[in-house]
């Protein structure tokens, strides 16, 4: 009884602190100073427990007893999402500044982005610092990389190459919990054959780590329906409470958290709480102050001008066709997975329509009879819980997907948003899997609908009708397609087990579709601040000893690297400090970014605005690349300051 009670006054304390009683300037002191040691702890809990449930499991009996089949399966597909794609920061605005936390986080023990360095007195200094809108789990794990390996950018890369394989893992154990182990393996192909988790696992953000933590809830959330203790209870709420520090909008899956706990307390007839998650609502304290002191910053929204709020249901139907361009685009422009789309869409909306009846009220039903759950070899309801599990997760996965929608910035075609679509692709692989296996004789016709009214939506959309003409890569898709469609009405008369074929199919899809896709990586060739962190890490190179001073629109790129750095604007504001750089020779070279455009009148080169110098700084052009047609990138050297001209010009203002 204690424990609810202090379960109680923590939720009723927590709410009323993270939204109402605390200031932002206290909320962001809180979060600055307290952030890292309140995620440290959870995730210090989280494993114990973890390591407290499977002790039993210590001499590693349970890779003894797995088939060589997923295994294989699942170290290849891993080793194949490394092998195309460049590893490197693809979505800088988030990346660099995951990776500056942790930087933070491992130097300084507090949860701020670096905003200046400089060497002083031969030693690297992080100078001041802001509070970012990011949550802290992703920070924490690379600092704790940091600290076990040493400081180095890159460990922004290794992070997600450990994660990968253990995405692909709980990915084949939920699958293989709703059906088989060959629905396991279906559902490893299937996301592998998503360009778009290539992307993210060469890169350095925290889309990996989300999926991982999604997958995790719902597999501690399964063993807590089955087991109903103590423990399993402990390691489900805080893979929950992970999950909530791992994205922005991944808080909302607490809900799904919040349910499947008070159905184990429905099942046992019982409360069924332990210390540590009496005390867990106070944990999540983080979320609510941290937005609390941001909430007021108009630059964490990214608004656009004219643009008051930055949710509307008058964004709705414009984001939706941005959607429908993304999931169903035929060709190499885009990171998806057409066969992913057009499985999983088809299953989405079987699984919604039949969930009340063939799982909500059998498993109500359970609830209220007396009789003995009937258990699995490893353990688990299958047939009950692994699937009440997917709905829960799946409609708040959705419920994300229309916020999305409603959002001024939600182009699922941007390559800088389609990333946020990961946790609805991986809920439709899970809904296919489940009636692929149960409902073969509606999803299969039906995919096969879909794919035609598709392909003869792109056939208009390129003019194929006019011009008798297609692309090669609309050739191969069709190819593939009609042979799968083919396949489909075969299983589909002769009543043959679709799982094995399915495989096949999936692993030639990989091979001619998603192979070419991500080898060329079309999709991310527009996206040039990719482009302009991969210029300034070759430049870095040239210097090992980071003995230089570089400038850009931001600092992050340089001072992430250990390079002495503060943005362009301060440059402008303190050219005295920069002029006293070059006298003394305090670094080897002081160096700006520049973005340039070209005139296409007149071929004249035009300074971007944010990174436009003054007229009395004196430079010389080091190193100059094309980005894109009539835009350059451009690395300038400072060669001296005309302070007295400077002046001059100061004082008539």
């Amino acid at each position: 009884m204690i424990k609810t009670w202090i379960f109680t006054a923590n939720c009723i304390a927590s709410i009323l602190l993270g939204f109402w009683l605390i200031h932002p300037f206290w909320s962001n002191q809180f979060v600055v100073y307290c952030a890292y040691p309140i995620i440290f702890l959870t995730f210090c809990i989280f494993i114990y427990s973890l390591l407290k449930q499977y002790r039993c499991n210590c001499n590693f009996q349970f890779i003894k007893k797995t088939p060589i089949g997923p295994i294989l399966t699942i170290i290849g597909c891993s080793i194949f999402l490394f092998l195309h794609e460049p590893f490197g920061f693809k979505i800088v605005m988030d990346e660099l500044i995951l990776l500056g936390t942790s930087m933070m986080m491992h130097f300084e023990g507090v949860a701020l982005v670096p905003g200046a360095a400089h060497e002083i007195t031969g030693s690297f200094r992080l100078l001041d610092g802001y509070l970012d809108k990011r949550p802290f789990f992703h920070p924490f794990l690379l600092s704790l990389l940091h600290d076990i390996i040493g400081y180095r950018p890159e460990n922004s890369f290794i992070l997600n190459i450990l994660l990968t394989p253990i995405l692909l893992s709980l990915t084949y154990l939920f699958g293989r919990k709703i059906s088989d182990q060959n629905s396991g393996i279906l559902g490893v192909l299937l996301i592998t054959g998503i360009p778009l988790l290539s992307q993210n696992a060469t890169g350095g953000g925290f889309e990996i780590l989300n999926l991982v933590m999604i997958l995790s809830c719902m597999i501690f959330g399964l063993r807590y329906l089955e087991k109903l203790d103590d423990d399993s209870l402990t390691t489900f709420c805080f893979a929950g409470i992970l999950l909530a520090q791992t994205r922005y909008e991944s808080v909302l899956y607490i809900l799904s958290v919040t349910i499947v706990v008070l159905l184990g307390w429905a099942k046992a007839k019982r409360v069924i709480l332990s210390w540590p998650a009496a005390i867990s609502p106070i944990l999540l304290l983080n979320y609510p102050l941290q937005r609390n002191a941001v909430k007021n910053n108009e630059l964490f929204w990214q608004l656009p001008d004219g643009v008051q709020n930055p949710f509307s249901l008058d964004f709705f139907p414009d984001q939706i066709v941005h959607a429908y361009n993304y999931f169903f685009q035929i060709g190499q422009s885009q990171s998806n997975s057409l066969l992913v789309s057009i499985l999983g869409i088809t299953a989405l909306i079987i699984f919604l329509i039949y969930s009340y009846s063939t799982i909500i009220i059998p498993f109500y039903s359970k609830l209220k009879s007396e009789a003995k759950t009937l258990h699995s070899d490893d353990g688990y309801d299958n047939s009950r819980n692994a699937p009440l599990i997917l709905l829960l997760f799946l409609k708040i996965s959705i419920l994300l997907f229309i916020l999305l929608m409603c959002y001024h910035w939600g182009e699922l075609d941007d390559p800088v948003v389609s990333r946020i679509s990961l946790p609805m692709m991986l809920m439709s692989i899970f809904t296919t899997i489940y009636c692929i296996k149960k409902y073969p004789k509606i999803i299969l016709p039906l995919s096969i609908i879909l794919f035609g009214g598709i392909s003869v939506l792109h056939l208009i959309s390129i003019n194929a009708f006019e011009s008798l003409q297609l692309d090669r890569s609309s050739i191969n898709l069709f190819l593939i397609l009609l042979t799968i469609s083919i396949g489909l009405l075969y299983l589909n008369r002769t009543q043959t087990d679709p799982l094995p074929w399915l495989i096949g199919l999936t692993i030639v899809f990989i091979l001619f579709c998603t192979t070419p896709i991500v080898a060329n990586h079309r999709y991310a060739q527009g996206y040039t601040p990719a482009k302009q962190v991969t210029i300034m890490r070759n430049f870095f190179k040239k210097y090992p000893q980071r003995d230089i001073y570089f400038s850009s629109k931001s600092g992050l790129p340089a001072i992430t690297h250990q390079i002495s750095s503060a943005p362009i604007k301060k440059i402008l504001l303190y050219p005295n400090t920069i002029s006293k750089h070059l006298v003394h020779k305090n670094f080897s070279g002081i160096f700006v970014f520049q973005l340039v455009d070209v005139d296409p009148d007149t071929g004249e080169l035009v300074v971007v605005d944010d990174y436009k110098l003054s007229p009395e700084i004196h430079y010389e052009t080091v190193y100059e690349q094309r980005l894109v047609p009539l835009q350059l990138a451009r690395i300038i050297q400072i060669t001296s300051i005309d302070l007295s001209a400077m002046e001059i010009k100061s004082k008539k203002l």
